[in-house]
């Protein structure tokens, strides 16, 4: 029998990825955060929840749980036999290469700071019911909003620019991308095999 998928953010460009390169695999059911928030859907039926919604103010401001929809989930779902993945960041870590899940920890931007305290607020709520993906950066195509528009990352920043005559220099920063392909490909093989944890995702160069 095919594990059922609850993927709670009808707009983001991960979902839209997950939504195409999981169907074969997996029953997928996509809501979006306030649908959840209503009890609109059946929840118990589902084996994992993946949130790909989120709230601005969890970008821009220090870290209020209001503003934090993973742990908002969480609370709901923290009595329930249902596995959770929490989408955090690679940022969380100080700024190096060949990072390992124990790397020392130095965030700094507000969302890397928040998912930091996300993690540890769900690791409390869901303990082996979580699988904590640390993502780098993530580029492709959007395969159902708009197929020819590519993500937006911080190399569309790096052209703009380019233009305007800025040329920046980035030999002390660290950048591991990851295709949208790879992601899937590495969701697929976690949530087959029952992993929970605290793992890095990136393609390690």
């Amino acid at each position: 029998m095919k594990k059922k998928i609850l993927i709670i953010g009808k707009k983001s460009f991960v979902t839209s990825i997950l939504k195409v390169d999981l169907k074969k695999f997996f029953f997928i059911k996509i809501i979006n955060f306030e649908k959840f928030l209503r009890k609109k859907e059946d929840i118990k039926k589902f084996d994992y929840i993946i949130n790909c919604s989120l709230n601005k103010k969890y970008i821009t401001k220090k870290y209020n749980f209001k503003n934090d929809f993973d742990y908002i989930i969480a609370k709901e779902i923290k009595d329930l036999n249902i596995n959770y993945i929490l989408f955090s960041t690679r940022k969380v870590y100080k700024i190096g290469d060949n990072l390992g899940e124990n790397s020392p920890k130095k965030p700094l931007n507000i969302y890397s700071k928040n998912k930091l305290v996300t993690e540890k607020k769900l690791l409390s709520l869901l303990k082996k019911k979580l699988l904590i993906l640390r993502v780098s950066n993530l580029i492709g195509y959007s395969k159902v909003r708009n197929p020819r528009k590519i993500h937006s990352t911080f190399i569309d920043q790096f052209f703009l620019n380019i233009k305007k005559g800025y040329i920046i220099d980035n030999k002390n920063n660290y950048k591991d991308f990851l295709s949208s392909n790879q992601f899937s490909k590495i969701i697929k093989i976690l949530i087959s095999k029952k992993i929970h944890g605290i793992y890095n995702v990136s393609i390690g160069r």
